[in-house]
């Protein structure tokens, strides 16, 4: 698992590669859920959910 910093005070952060797609996960998991990418995030989802990833179906 790959860990990489983003810029300072740039708010979000690159964590470590999505396992499905191998995509740059991006957020911090506190003030921004962390995701996959190819991901497109629902507006409701709270920014300490658990990561998400995106499908093996999903078209990228």
């Amino acid at each position: 698992m790959k860990i990489e910093a983003g810029k300072p005070g740039d708010g979000m952060k690159y964590m470590y590669h999505c396992p499905v797609c191998g995509g740059e996960m991006i957020g911090d998991g506190y003030t921004v859920v962390s995701h996959c990418e190819n991901v497109d995030l629902p507006l409701d989802i709270e920014p300490d959910a658990g990561p998400i990833y995106c499908e093996l179906d999903q078209e990228i």
